[in-house]
């Protein structure tokens, strides 16, 4: 389904319920948002010229359940870990997109980490690694994994089908020996993660699992708010933390190794982790926004402007990765 007619579905439905959250019928306008992270979830603007709010819905049936998860527990989320406010679920007639309704927020995404983010975010994780009562009810009856697992399941998975992806119709400026350069460091790292005694320990806490700063809002107050709690799931605190502690292609403040040491404390191997973490991290940016790239049709009024960006932070993520692993 194309977005302006989504659009207008949108605008139908939420005129018809308007009195449910306090709208005015007759000002309402509805505007496609776009998410920098991917095409999966599709994000709208709500306004009636005095109310606005967040919709993000999707019609992808595994994102459908991972916005449901965040639901189940999201007024724990909201007064305990700075997640935004949920309104309420909402599905938009019969064209099977689903997903959570928030009110606008006022504020910014950083650019990359401060200390000063880094400092307020770290100790909200580390009781959220910690909360076993809300990791029960998150997961219920979900068994803890190894460490191995994890990262096959989220980084390999990913990196994998991300290249299947590229490879079928790579774009021009990707060459057949950067495609096979890449699966070999896909491979070599899922070959270290298999074998290393760090990765076999079991990975059983709660962790919000896509940590980077365009998931974080500050409000002008200094309020602060961290968003797209979807892959709230069980894992590896360590992942958390790598992904809090890393500068990556974003600008920011680079961590200390006082700092670095401070957070990972006596976590079990955790620096070793925290290692494989930072390489995977940045491969990440390597072959993630190839699939953006190619993808960049399903929000045809941005498409251009994505593909250039995209372009843009392979070619620089891809040349850093080079200059640190080699």
């Amino acid at each position: 389904m194309d977005l302006a007619t989504l659009e207008r579905l949108i605008v139908a439905q939420f005129t018809a319920r308007a009195g449910d959250w306090g709208l005015s019928a007759a000002s309402l306008t509805v505007r496609h948002v776009l998410n920098w992270g991917g095409f999966v979830n599709l994000s709208f603007r709500i306004e009636d010229g005095s109310r606005r709010f967040h919709l993000k819905i999707t019609a992808d049936p595994d994102a459908q359940d991972a916005l449901a998860s965040w639901y189940r527990v999201h007024a724990d989320l909201t007064a305990r870990y700075h997640a935004p406010p949920v309104i309420d679920w909402v599905s938009i007639g019969d064209t099977g997109h689903r997903g959570l309704l928030f009110p606008h927020l006022e504020g910014a995404t950083p650019t990359g980490w401060t200390r000063w983010l880094r400092q307020a975010i770290a100790p909200v994780l580390q009781s959220l690694h910690a909360d076993r009562d809300l990791r029960d009810r998150a997961r219920p009856g979900q068994e803890a994994g190894s460490c191995a697992a994890g990262y096959l399941d989220d980084f390999h998975r990913r990196f994998i089908g991300d290249l299947a992806f590229v490879s079928a119709d790579p774009p021009a400026f990707v060459t057949a020996a950067t495609l096979a350069w890449m699966r070999e460091e896909a491979d070599r790292l899922a070959n270290v993660v298999a074998r290393s005694p760090a990765f076999a320990r079991p990975a059983g806490a709660l962790i919000h699992g896509d940590l980077w700063p365009n998931n974080v809002l500050v409000a002008p107050n200094d309020t602060w708010y961290l968003l797209d709690w979807d892959d709230l799931r069980l894992g590896d605190p360590i992942l958390d933390l790598a992904k809090l502690l890393d500068s990556g292609m974003a600008d920011g403040e680079p961590a200390s190794t006082e700092e670095v040491a401070t957070l990972v404390g006596t976590e079990p191997d955790g620096l070793d982790r925290l290692a494989i973490y930072a390489r995977a991290i940045l491969l990440d940016w390597v072959i993630d926004p190839l699939a953006d790239y190619l993808d960049a049709d399903r929000v045809p009024r941005q498409a251009s402007r994505v593909r250039t960006q995209k372009r843009q932070a392979h070619l620089a993520a891809a040349s850093a990765y080079r200059a640190r692993y080699g």
